[in-house]
């Protein structure tokens, strides 16, 4: 490949200097958003031709069991083991190997007093059981047993958090066995080996900073499922790229996925042998050794950004690069995509290669540092130094080539096996990446010729690599920015789960509806393996940060191309992500962008949460829940604390227009984001032919949009009218549940014999939908209200 000097970051006569201006900086572009996976092919099936009702058991118990709070406690412990590891080995001087066994040493003892007392609560639950005779005990006093029970020895927050949601989980356990007339003692004396693979499994993830792959359900499943056997008919999972399982089967959710998997074999397993070979895939899976590609990445960009510290201007820079593109690889979700193609390699280092050239050397270097201070690097650190300086600008230049070498990993694959595309594809990617990672160095006249290469210029600042001193976890943007936030503009804002930040100001501010917001934002971006939590503890001098508490990670708020256009006026600040990122904190994508909202003056309210810590408190979320096998559709309305006094002082007085309009509010939008798969995570399908999947869009969307249309007016008609000729029988129920400390209040709308479900049952498997018929079915389903004290 010839390489091409079209850009003006590679050209030289680009760097000439011209008389001194006003420094006009770039702004990084809008990234682009992935695609769906193909992988989501295996979970939203197809096809199918008979019922399966061992298939619907099983999936029905896998939905029974998936449990959000479950999954916020295990990242909590892991946000906190990933903190002990950081703090103890340094990814950037220990070898990754060593630093594997001795980190792995460091949690084992870390992990021991929660392993012990959950295998004491199973032992003394199962001796309860054992109690009772033949048939155990009733669900009611399982409940009181799990309830009741205190933890033998003093445990961490985090520990005490996670015990509550492990004892509910088994509980619930005891129950379901109980239910399908299983000994209850024998099914939890099963689950006790896989209590230690279960946290070696958090431990595997905080020591590889990697999200380690689980085997999908789909594969593991189908020999045991008719249904699902018949409609794969190929192990669709063979020469899979790592990336098109990364977003379902990893991470903290796939850590539940797959303990549930286990629990779900217990209680629907054929025989003993079965259950023997599930458990010890299990402990398998969880003795594999960690995935060191972040710390071998962390060792190499250290050692890339001495080499650039020694480096004469008149040394080949090629060489350098060429080994450090070989460290990145591994830790791109896309990385393995290059591997092999050591042309497209080549090419891409001697295109980085001509461009940091201008910027090493004891005549050159002193350019970038002085660049780097003029955006802001002192803003971010007070105190940073001469030598802060310089190596900030040389992790600028590494970030370059982390950053060209992911934007060339998401490229297609025709693209990278035409030199001419890829030649013009990858000139591109040096010059996003320049623009990001640099402050402002080429001329004035090259940024007016070329405007796309500084996208938010209004803004002077760059994003810079931190911290400035130690392992790098994450960019901040140099620039603090302050915005008066108004009323229309947090009510368009959406954070995770679709939540306008509107709500989030004031159910978790108590700021007064209607009123402008000032406020400083935070931007901040991911690197490979960063975790929430590693920003929210590493920004100690952020008021409201530095902490790996929940309460600091959870204020952190997705920062979209939409919500940098309304926030900062500049949408080029945000990034685009793919909605499996969107729809809750606990799984970060790669060059993820987020906001923090430093409101002067103001502070979180809290709850009593339990776990010897106060809590945040929830903004509000509604989920709905299509059970096929029990024949209903559940819509769980959760309304914050804030809403729910609303509400309850509202209803004191009767139930009055304006709380009708509320409801009405929100499950008009609500149940329609949902159908359509505009709010991510609100949408559960529970169906033999479905296997849960958390984080992706609807299933549904593979029905006639006319279809979804129908059902989202018809739902919500049936919601709304429901609910207003329910209120008055439950208002006392919510005013009892309003004033317990829980926070918030959630209502369980019930509907069943609804018209068009069995329809959309045999749709889903692959059966023709009557269309004509759907359209004339008349009648309204049978609505059932349970309210709860909290957040169900």
């Amino acid at each position: 490949m010839a390489a091409n000097a079209a850009s003006p970051f590679v050209d030289v006569l680009s760097f000439t200097r011209e008389a001194p201006e006003p420094p006009l900086q770039p702004v990084p572009e809008i990234g682009r958003s992935q695609t769906a996976s193909p992988f989501l092919s295996l979970y939203e099936l197809d096809d199918g031709e008979t019922d399966d009702p061992q298939s619907e058991a099983l999936v029905a118990t896998l939905a029974e069991f998936d449990d959000e709070e479950f999954d916020e406690a295990l990242f909590e412990m892991l946000a906190e083991a990933s903190a002990l590891v950081d703090d103890r080995y340094s990814y950037e001087a220990a070898d990754p190997e060593r630093r594997q066994i001795d980190g792995a040493r460091l949690l084992d003892a870390h992990f021991a007093p929660l392993i012990g007392e959950t295998e004491a609560f199973l032992e003394r639950l199962s001796g309860h059981l054992a109690q009772n005779g033949h048939l155990g005990p009733s669900a009611a006093d399982i409940d009181g047993f799990v309830e009741e029970y205190v933890p033998a020895g003093m445990l961490s927050p985090s520990f005490e958090n996670f015990f509550g949601k492990w004892a509910k989980k088994i509980g619930n356990v005891a129950k379901k066995a109980a239910s399908l007339a299983l000994p209850g003692g024998l099914i939890l004396g099963k689950l006790k080996p896989l209590i230690k693979p279960l946290i070696r499994k958090v431990i595997k993830t905080a020591i590889g900073r990697l999200p380690p792959k689980y085997q999908p359900l789909a594969k593991m499943l189908a020999k045991r499922l008719p249904m699902l056997g018949e409609v794969n008919g190929r192990d669709d999972m063979e020469g899979l790229e790592p990336s098109d399982s990364a977003d379902a089967s990893s991470g903290i959710s796939g850590i539940q996925q797959e303990f549930n998997q286990q629990i779900a074999y217990l209680l629907h397993a054929g025989d003993t042998v079965e259950e023997e070979l599930g458990v010890a895939r299990y402990g398998v899976g969880a003795g594999a050794r960690a995935d060191n590609a972040i710390p071998e990445l962390d060792q190499a960009r250290a050692q890339f950004v001495a080499n650039l510290s020694q480096l004469t201007e008149a040394e080949n820079l090629a060489p350098h690069v060429e080994r450090f593109i070989p460290a990145i690889l591994p830790a791109l979700k896309l990385g393995i995509k290059i591997v092999g193609r050591q042309r497209v390699v080549k090419f891409l280092a001697g295109l980085l290669a001509k461009l940091i050239q201008k910027f090493v050397g004891p005549q050159n270097a002193p350019a970038l540092s002085q660049a780097m201070v003029d955006v802001g690097l002192r803003l971010i650190s007070l105190e940073a130094t001469d030598q802060d300086e310089s190596e900030a600008a040389f992790n600028a230049l590494a970030a370059t080539v982390e950053d060209s070498v992911r934007r060339v990993s998401a490229l297609p694959e025709y693209v990278l096996d035409d030199d001419e595309l890829f030649e013009a594809a990858a000139l591109e990617a040096v010059e996003d990446a320049a623009a990001t990672n640099l402050p402002p160095v080429l001329p004035e006249k090259v940024y007016r010729a070329r405007p796309d290469l500084r996208p938010a210029g209004r803004i002077k600042g760059t994003w810079i690599v931190m911290p400035l001193r130690g392992c790098k976890r994450y960019k901040k943007f140099s620039r603090v920015r302050k915005a008066t936030i108004t009323p229309q503009m947090a009510e368009a804002v959406k954070s995770y789960g679709d939540t306008p930040l509107s709500e989030i100001l004031q159910d978790q501010y108590e700021l007064q509806p209607g009123a402008d917001v000032e406020a400083q934002i935070h931007l901040y971006e991911s690197l490979p393996g960063t975790l929430v939590s590693d920003i929210s503890r590493l920004e100690t001098a952020t008021p409201g940060l530095g902490s790996v508490e929940p309460a600091a990670y959870s204020q952190m708020h997705p920062l979209t191309p939409e919500a940098a256009g309304l926030l900062l006026g500049e949408p080029g600040l945000g990034r685009s992500v793919a909605p499996q990122f969107l729809a809750e904190n606990r799984t970060t994508d790669e060059a993820q962008r987020f906001y923090y909202l430093e409101i002067p003056g103001v502070r979180r309210v809290t709850h009593p949460g339990g776990a010897q810590r106060a809590a945040a408190r929830r903004s509000g979320r509604t989920r709905l829940v299509f059970d096929f096998p029990q024949g209903e559709v559940r819509v769980l309305l959760y309304l914050s604390e804030v809403r729910a006094q609303a509400v309850a002082g509202q209803l004191r007085q009767g139930v009055s227009a304006a709380t009708l309009r509320l409801f009405r509010r929100i499950l008009e939008v609500r149940v329609r984001r949902a159908l359509e798969g505009s709010s991510p995570g609100a949408l559960k399908i529970i169906h033999g032919a479905v296997l849960p999947k958390p984080g992706k869009g609807p299933v549904l969307d593979r029905l006639p949009g006319v279809v979804r249309k129908w059902l989202a007016g018809r739902l919500t008609a049936w919601l709304v009218k429901g609910i207003a000729g329910s209120l008055k029988q439950h208002s006392q129920a919510f005013i009892e549940a309003a004033q317990k400390p829980a926070d918030g209040v959630t209502l369980v709308l019930t509907l069943r014999n609804m018209p068009g479900l069995s329809e959309m049952r045999e749709a889903l498997k692959g059966k023709p939908l009557p269309l004509a018929a759907l359209a004339g079915l008349g009648g309204a389903p049978d609505l059932h209200v349970t309210v709860r004290a909290g957040h169900a």
